[in-house]
């Protein structure tokens, strides 16, 4: 809600004055400076003669702010629900001066370790964060310790709550910083300091005020996350591994503009989150089956044993990192790129490949980032053949499950192995109502996928599993397929969005001849002009890299039947 204006004024003063006298009434004899407090509250309102009066009196002093956080301090139960609901009126209007930030900070505090109400606690510390922008500094590091501290609670109603609300709080001190970016002159302000930090936490020489919560925020968000002391938050706080990875890629993903554009949050990216992903790739990569079989039963006991809930929002992480910080990490979006087609290995279990291969998916459907893989990888000659190997392994995948033994699934993912009435196990006669796999002996229903990136990744999205749920094998199974065919049509996009060559191309005529005969080459997607001799390089190897993925998807579609 906006600031306050005279047209609503008048309607939280009403508010607060029913509440003073519901929390005057309710402290009677047994809190009686409660109920006296309370009293010179209404009182303060009562006498309030104009509009400008009011607003000065909400905004300026702690004559209404002082009594609600005095009555708070009672811990009694009635009385803390009138007195933070009257708080929370005053903070959706704006009506907080910063001078009492200190105080309400306090106070919450007191209640939560009280536990006193903690749901109205952390819903008033939603509200102060998401609607105002006094909340800074410790003030900040304060709040964010609370919520934390309340995400560990028994009560699963308030540690859901609390994990929320560290979300949202971080979200928004991400964008309040996101507001300020097109300010004037905000490159341009020197670094603030505080007395608080470490001497020896590494600072940016130079960082906007209005950047430095949020700085220091994802930096111990990081720090934590990896196992290490905080610098800003209190050292003995701690957060699980999930809950960092996670907050880590929603700040990744719908803030990049703060790490492209500010030059000390690209170099975090550089030095603290790249080390971490890199980190956390080590003990999946490790992991191997005690007796690993071609058919890739999902059960089998382990050792070094990957946690479902690491991989998964380290693969997001990873997946954010490559889509929208892909120029300024070429170097670590090689190695990430390298380790997540590891994860495609015949010895990784079933749910740990089909995280991958949903990753893949997403990659193969943009062109753009395709020709950036060839261009920065396949075609240089020291260089990683990312973008072969991507190919290779969704190709393998498919051919390996194809042609090994296998037991009759399902269609889909879900929560059972069990196979519907109306669906074909391995083996058996496909039927005309169900699109099959089929090569040999074998046979696997398989979903029908939309061709397009618009469908979202299943196994990724499942946050709230602590455990990998049973995976049928029809799915990754369709997932490669489809990814397969997504790389074609990438690959073809962006052949046929190279330049032409311009009029004036230097080519004499011989050398022109020459180029129609290299180019002349019939392709899926028809014959293709030619260009000048500059293109030639990138042409061909992408017309090369275009026939890996054509000679797999190939093969695939001899063993498709419906």
């Amino acid at each position: 809600m906006a600031a306050l204006d005279n047209s609503s004024v008048n309607g939280l003063l009403g508010h607060l004055q029913g509440d003073f006298k519901a929390i005057s009434g309710e402290a009677k004899k047994r809190l009686p400076a409660v109920k006296e407090a309370a009293e010179r509250g209404f009182i303060r309102i009562r006498n309030i003669g104009s509009i400008d009066e009011a607003i000065k009196v909400l905004t300026s002093t702690d004559d209404i702010i002082h009594p609600l956080l005095f009555a708070c301090e009672s811990k009694s139960t009635r009385i803390v629900q009138l007195s933070l609901g009257s708080l929370q009126r005053l903070i959706t209007h704006k009506a907080v001066p910063k001078t009492c930030l200190d105080a309400i900070v306090s106070t919450l505090w007191l209640l939560s370790e009280a536990d006193v109400e903690s749901l109205k606690v952390l819903q008033t510390i939603l509200l102060l964060v998401t609607t105002t922008e006094i909340v800074s500094g410790q003030h900040l590091a304060k709040i964010v310790q609370l919520c934390l501290l309340m995400y560990s609670s028994k009560e699963s109603v308030v540690s859901n709550t609390a994990s929320a609300a560290v979300r949202q709080t971080v979200s928004a001190v991400f964008e309040h910083l996101i507001s300020h970016l097109d300010d004037e002159g905000f490159f341009d302000v020197p670094q603030v300091n505080e007395s608080s930090i470490d001497d020896d936490l590494k600072m940016p020489e130079k960082l906007n005020p209005k950047a430095y919560d949020a700085y220091m925020l994802f930096q111990d968000i990081v720090q934590l996350t990896n196992g290490d002391p905080s610098s800003w938050l209190p050292s003995s706080l701690k957060i699980s591994k999930p809950l960092g990875l996670e907050l880590l890629e929603n700040i990744l993903n719908n803030f990049s503009r703060i790490f492209l554009e500010i030059a000390e949050f690209g170099q975090m990216l550089k030095e603290r989150v790249c080390p971490l992903v890199i980190k956390l790739f080590s003990p999946s990569i490790k992991h191997h089956r005690a007796a690993p079989t071609p058919s890739f039963p999902s059960n089998l006991p382990t050792t070094d044993r990957p946690s479902f809930t690491i991989s998964m929002r380290l693969l997001k992480i990873v997946a954010a990192l490559v889509q929208q910080y892909y120029q300024r990490l070429v170097t670590e979006c090689e190695i990430f790129l390298s380790l997540l087609v590891k994860f495609i290995d015949h010895d990784k279990p079933l749910w740990q490949r089909t995280l991958a291969i949903e990753v893949l998916h997403v990659f193969t459907a943009k062109p753009n980032l395709l020709k950036s893989f060839c261009i920065n990888y396949d075609m240089q000659p020291h260089s990683t053949k990312v973008f072969g190997d991507i190919i290779d392994a969704l190709g393998g995948f498919v051919q390996a499950f194809l042609t090994a033994p296998s037991t009759p699934v399902s269609v889909g993912l879900s929560g059972s192995h069990t196979a519907p009435a109306n669906s074909t196990g391995v083996g058996t006669a496909p039927t005309d109502k169900v699109a099959m796999f089929t090569y040999r002996s074998t046979s696997i229903p398989v979903l029908q996928l939309p061709s397009n990136s618009a469908q979202k990744p299943m196994l990724l999205e499942m946050l709230d599993k602590a455990e990998a749920p049973p995976i049928q094998e029809s799915y990754p199974l369709a997932v490669a397929y489809t990814a397969l065919l997504s790389a074609v049509r990438s690959v073809t996009t962006a052949v046929e969005d190279l330049p032409l060559p311009p009029t004036n191309a230097h080519c004499d005529s011989v050398t022109a001849g020459v180029l129609r005969g290299q180019m002349g080459v019939h392709t899926c997607v028809g014959v293709l002009p030619y260009m000048d001799i500059a293109k030639l390089y990138v042409f061909r190897n992408v017309i090369g890299i275009s026939c890996i993925v054509f000679r797999g998807v190939s093969f695939i579609c001899h063993c498709f039947y419906r």
